[in-house]
């Protein structure tokens, strides 16, 4: 059984819960992404992406 019955409550529940998981979510996406950089500007470490550096 449901903890609780369908309506205003089920569905403030749901949004809430659905918030907190796309920004949880974007949060890593964004770290992922930026991660690279930060290894390339901060600790000079050399990080190529698909190219063949010479």
């Amino acid at each position: 059984m449901c903890p609780h019955p369908p309506g205003e409550q089920t569905s403030r529940y749901i949004d809430s819960v659905l918030t907190r998981l796309t920004l949880v979510g974007a949060c890593y996406i964004a770290l992922v992404s930026l991660l690279p950089q930060f290894l390339v500007v901060g600790l000079n470490i050399p990080f190529y992406l698909g190219a063949h550096r010479c």
